[in-house]
């Protein structure tokens, strides 16, 4: 599956990027060796016991898309951005987790924005057949504004170039 090169023409006028970041469920447990955060933004130090403890409370098993999930995800949010007229920056849809660089009226809120891409993705996947009766994604996710060009393009270059490590590519 192919990830979405940046579109990096200037936002339209009276617009806000946000970089939105959602996991699959159970693949990214507070107390993880790769780093987590509460909700909040707080992190989290590595600790296997957290996340050991926190395994243990997950309901349903852990959630790895394969290729065709992930291009369900990656029409899916296509679709909502075009429904609610907002422009994808770039995006990459992995086997546990998504990154989405967007802009949308700066009126919306961004918990806003995330929550209407995670519901269009669980929809689509779904429809498809997959995950009928169980979550797909954690209960929180990520959305950070995006306030200055330097802080996009490490964002972009972050989304593109350093989202590689996937269960396909081991």
């Amino acid at each position: 599956m192919k990830k979405t090169l940046p579109q990096t023409e200037p936002e339209p006028i009276g617009f806000q990027s946000y970089h939105i970041t959602f996991t699959t469920y159970g693949s990214w447990l507070l107390g993880t060796c790769r780093g987590s955060t509460r909700h909040g933004g707080a992190k989290v130090r590595p600790c296997d016991r957290l996340e050991g403890w926190m395994r243990e409370r997950c309901a349903y098993a852990e959630v790895t898309l394969t290729e065709e999930m992930r291009q369900i995800v990656f029409d899916a949010i296509l679709q909502v951005a075009e429904y609610y007229r907002w422009h994808i920056r770039i995006h990459n849809v992995l086997a546990q987790h998504v990154h989405v660089l967007i802009s949308a009226p700066a009126t919306t809120r961004s918990s806003v924005i995330l929550a209407k891409l995670k519901t269009g993705a669980t929809k689509a996947l779904r429809s498809a057949g997959y995950f009928k009766d169980r979550p797909v994604w954690t209960s929180s996710g990520d959305a950070r504004p995006i306030r200055t060009r330097e802080y996009f393009e490490k964002v972009c270059d972050y989304i593109h170039n350093e989202q590689t490590h996937t269960p396909f590519d081991r």
